[in-house]
């Protein structure tokens, strides 16, 4: 067993350099060895930046997946290249890292799972990293334990200040409250049934055009009912909250993890206003833990058939935003290697 593993990071634009420092700087048991890009240019461009020789950049995803030093690939790409990438490192027996989502269809979730049963085991990861904030996993295991009864009613929220000028309406789903159905997911412990998506007006700090607040309602297996809102461009700060209502209580998500002030001025702590911040000890803990299995030569986190019901999710809505109605899910039945 090796006891430090090369890491091949795939797609260098903003989270993947920050996953280069991370690895780099503030994780244990791993080395980024080698970075590329589907523009292999900006990759080269951004070795000196990144304190990693030129020699370091692989010209494609293929010769990355072949470099001998390179025990395991992270896939930071635009969303589609994810796919391919993970076809590749699937194809070449490495373990892969992929960043949400893990492919922007369905059908390209399940050529990965089928990829995987091919393999005759787990060798993906998806990156859902709120299920390694500390916040999140309180909540978790309050509702795990029983000790406030079964879950009835649960409320998502996702604010965030801005997003990128060419940001669309769909992408409110499929970049912003995926991450609310994957988180809805694992603190059930259960698939999503059916979703629903109501509009109400857009605020004036949006595009015009812009569908902005956003909500779902969405429900699980057993009943619990789960409300999320989104939002893009709330302006004034990154906010996510959570909470659940149980039969003899409810829970809620610690509100930033940030320290409270009382001055003159009143009472108070600060809001982040990124998601590298808010997150960024998930971050770390989660990337931590891909390295972990990487060394082990053994996935346990977040799978392709988390990734894959993640995105059947995101589809529906999608659809239920545009007809205005109810939309059922129906999932494949589950491969054994992801029981």
């Amino acid at each position: 067993m090796k006891r430090t593993v090369g890491i091949g990071v795939f797609g260098v634009g903003k989270m993947g350099q920050a996953h280069v420092r991370r690895i780099n700087d503030s994780l244990r048991g791993a080395r980024v060895v080698a970075i590329g890009d589907p523009a292999p240019e900006f990759a080269h461009k951004a070795a000196p930046g990144l304190d990693l020789p030129d020699d370091a950049v692989a010209e494609s995803i293929t010769e990355m997946c072949a470099r001998p030093d390179v025990d395991g690939i992270l896939v930071a790409a635009w969303d589609g290249e994810h796919e391919a990438a993970a076809l590749a490192a699937i194809a070449a027996g490495k373990m892969v890292f992929c960043e949400k989502p893990l492919t922007p269809s369905v059908e390209g979730c399940r050529r990965i799972i089928e990829a995987e049963e091919k393999a005759g085991r787990r060798l993906l990861q998806i990156g859902f990293m709120r299920r390694y904030d500390t916040g999140y996993q309180q909540m978790k295991q309050v509702l795990d334990s029983g000790r406030i009864g079964d879950p009835l009613l649960a409320y998502c929220m996702h604010r965030n200040p801005s997003q990128g000028e060419r940001f669309e309406s769909h992408q409110i789903i499929t970049q912003v409250m995926v991450h609310e159905f994957d988180i809805s997911r694992w603190l059930f412990g259960e698939e999503i049934t059916r979703v629903r998506v109501d509009r109400s007006r857009s605020t004036s700090k949006a595009p015009e055009g812009l569908i902005d607040p956003l909500t779902a309602v969405l429900w699980t297996e057993s009943g619990v009912r789960i409300n999320v809102e989104a939002v893009c461009f709330g302006r004034y700060a990154y906010d996510i909250r959570c909470s659940v209502l149980c039969e003899d209580g409810d829970v809620a998500l610690p509100d930033q993890l940030a320290p409270t002030i009382r001055d003159a001025s009143g009472v108070r702590h600060e809001i982040g206003t990124d998601w590298l911040d808010r997150f960024k000890d998930a971050y770390n803990i989660e990337i931590q833990s891909w390295i972990d299995s990487v060394i082990a030569g053994e996935q346990d986190g977040p799978s392709a058939w988390d990734g894959y019901a993640a995105q059947a999710i995101c589809e529906a809505a999608a659809e239920a935003m545009g007809s205005g109605a109810e939309q059922p899910l129906d999932l494949m039945a589950k491969p054994a290697i992801y029981s």
